[in-house]
């Protein structure tokens, strides 16, 4: 394994220790390589001069912007920083031409600080300064400063080329997938009064005619409930992760309520969940992101009735707020959670398709729960695809439009040189033929869950 030392004055800093805590942990680097830190002034041997006081070929360039232990500042330089960075060093982000940048990473380093921009991307950053958040509240997808590079792990990325410029070996990676599904229905036409209801929103409100007879179809048509399809959903693939979360609370009429956890249907699709491996985790009400209180009940309940600890979250509409929400996950002892991935894209949020911890800016240090990035969401899919649930003309049309976008995404994760985590979520509710070409549509799904 080789030792890499950082000569810095940034060397008792949590927030690098943190950092490098993340690269010696990352899957690239485990077995390799071992980064550590050392006071400037006791330059040892071969370390690296990381520093902002000199600058040049052979030194690390170090901004000494986000990694001071500090109150949050702007992030506007960092942004236009790395706009500057990715026009000039296109190829750094071109699989074709990956393989010859390695060398010209060296000369990368000492002018533009890469280990601040993983740590930016990693810690979330800029979701903790004030925003304009969008009709729930979320971070808005399109002021993340990855978009124009969310489809490639541009973080994982940047540690392939720093290992390549040390002339540190790449461990071996094969590629990994979790599969989830988020119940936030069981069915479509629990009650005969919700069969009337839907027929009167698809004929009143969304006043689309060609839905309606769709929905009268369903309706008349004997058979199982069109949501009540997790004898395919439910992969039986072995060699990946599964998950299973429920809504346990809310009361937002059109957002959760559904369905109660107690209800006898619950309990047989967690049998046959655990017949197939997958795990069972709380999905936590619409206004349990930002209450304590809320979501302690919600877990209380969820355990209770699951009989078994809560240990895997992902939140309802992926809301999310720093600190508060990762605040509640930490105090209530949760394991993992799924939550960080786009609600309009798909792509990496975060920056990395690997599972590691946020930092928490208030106690400088890291959360103890592991965020595992979500990478892959149905309604985000075809979203990006153009998908419009009132316009008949996208629900074929966006299927076909996210099967390409899939494919061109899968091509060119493909073409990295190291392998990827994929953390993919589909609801039982999406594969509805009422307004989804559901045919193609489970076809893409059960291309994106075959690796």
């Amino acid at each position: 394994m080789k030792l890499i030392s950082l000569s810095t004055e940034l060397y008792a800093s949590p927030r690098l220790k943190y950092l490098l805590d993340f690269i010696n942990h990352h899957p690239l680097v485990q077995g390799k390589a071992t980064f550590q830190a050392l006071p400037l002034e006791e330059k040892q041997g071969n370390a690296i001069i990381y520093t902002a006081e000199r600058v040049g070929e052979g030194l690390w360039l170090a901004k000494n912007r986000y990694l001071q232990p500090q109150s949050l500042d702007s992030d506007a330089d960092f942004r236009q920083d790395w706009v500057k960075f990715t026009e000039k060093h296109r190829g750094l982000f071109n699989q074709t031409t990956l393989h010859a940048q390695n060398l010209a990473f060296k000369r990368v380093l000492s002018e533009f600080d890469v280990l601040e921009a993983i740590f930016f991307f990693i810690s979330r950053y800029e979701e903790w300064k004030s925003f304009p958040g969008d009709e729930h509240e979320r971070y808005p997808s399109h002021t993340n400063s990855l978009i124009g590079h969310e489809k490639l792990p541009v973080v994982d990325l940047l540690i392939y080329h720093l290992l390549q410029s040390l002339e540190v070996p790449i461990r071996k990676i094969r590629n990994g997938l979790e599969v989830s599904h988020d119940i936030d229905y069981l069915l479509k036409y629990p009650t005969f009064i919700k069969k009337v209801k839907r027929l009167g929103h698809t004929l009143l409100v969304q006043k689309q005619t060609a839905i309606f007879l769709k929905t009268l179809q369903q309706i008349i048509k004997s058979g199982s409930d069109p949501y009540w399809n997790f004898e395919r959903l439910l992969s039986k693939q072995e060699d990946a992760e599964k998950y299973l979360f429920f809504l346990v609370g809310g009361k937002i009429d059109g957002l959760e309520n559904h369905y109660k956890i107690e209800d006898p249907l619950v309990s047989e699709l967690i049998k046959l969940g655990n017949e197939r491996a997958f795990k069972m985790g709380l999905h936590p009400s619409y206004m349990a992101s930002n209450s304590e209180d809320l979501y302690s009940r919600e877990k209380q309940v969820f355990e209770q009735t699951i009989e078994e600890k809560a240990q895997y979250n992902r939140q309802h509409f992926l809301r999310w707020n720093f600190p508060t929400t990762p605040d509640i996950l930490d105090q209530h002892h949760i394991k993992a959670d799924f939550t960080l991935g786009f609600n309009d894209r798909i792509g990496f949020r975060c920056g990395t398709s690997f599972p590691y911890k946020l930092y928490n800016f208030e106690k400088e240090e890291a959360y103890r729960f592991v965020e595992h990035p979500l990478v892959i969401m149905d309604v985000a899919l075809l979203r990006e695809a153009g998908y419009d649930v009132n316009n008949p003309t996208t629900h074929t049309n966006a299927v076909e439009k996210a099967a390409k976008i899939y494919v061109k995404f899968k091509r060119e994760l493909d073409l990295l040189p190291f392998g990827h985590h994929l953390s993919v979520n589909f609801h039982n509710s999406t594969f509805d033929d009422a307004v989804l070409d559901t045919g193609r549509f489970w076809d893409l799904y059960d291309k994106i869950i075959a690796r």
